[in-house]
C-alpha cells in the first residue's frame, strides 16, 4: 500500500466515522430538544461535510479510483 493509498484509507475511514457520528446524533435529537442540541448535531455535519470533503479533494489529487471519488462527492452531498 503507498503512503497515499493509506492516507486516503484513513480520510475515508474518518469521513465514515464522522458520518456515523451525525446520523446517530440526528437520530437521537428530539424536535424540541434545546438549541445546543441542535447546534451540537449542525456541529457534527459539518465535520462530517468537512471530512468527506477532505477525503474528495486529496482523492482527486491522487487520481483514486473513479467510483471512490463519486462515493466521496455523494458522502458530502449527503451531509449537506
Amino acid at each position: 500500500m503507498t503512503i497515499a493509498n493509506a492516507e486516503l484509507q484513513a480520510l475515508i475511514a474518518t469521513a465514515e466515522a464522522s458520518a456515523t457520528l451525525h446520523a446517530e446524533a440526528d437520530k437521537a435529537c428530539e424536535w424540541n430538544s434545546p438549541t445546543e442540541v441542535f447546534d451540537e448535531v449542525n456541529s457534527l455535519r459539518l465535520d462530517a461535510q468537512a471530512a468527506f470533503r477532505r477525503a474528495a479533494n486529496f482523492a482527486c489529487r491522487w487520481k483514486a479510483p473513479v467510483s471512490i471519488q463519486r462515493m466521496l462527492r455523494e458522502g458530502y452531498v449527503a451531509h449537506s
